[in-house]
């Protein structure tokens, strides 16, 4: 079985959580989304991907720039953890 946690992460915070799971969870293979295809992600069973808010809920550049088209998820297990700064932004994020 396969685990790979990618993330996209504009200040660090995404990639440092990232890193932390990974560690706990004894994944080694961890990465940036801008530095992996979907060819590769579909060589994984299990994906937990994680990004992070920007600006008023827009999607992180990274992840922005990602090529889906040959992405399949089916038959894959996903988890997926966010960030963002609930306080500020108290009325966009998360909702």
């Amino acid at each position: 079985m396969s685990v790979a946690v990618i993330y996209g992460s504009a200040m660090g915070n995404t990639e440092g959580a990232a890193n932390t799971i990974a560690s706990k969870l004894g994944i080694s293979d961890v990465f940036n989304i801008s530095d992996i295809d979907a060819a590769k992600m579909n060589s994984y069973d299990k994906l937990i991907c994680g990004t992070s808010t920007w600006g008023s809920g827009d999607l992180q550049d990274d992840w922005d720039g990602f090529d889906f088209s040959g992405l399949s998820l089916g038959g894959k297990t996903v988890a997926v953890f966010g960030m963002g700064d609930s306080e500020s932004y108290s009325d966009t994020f998360c909702g």
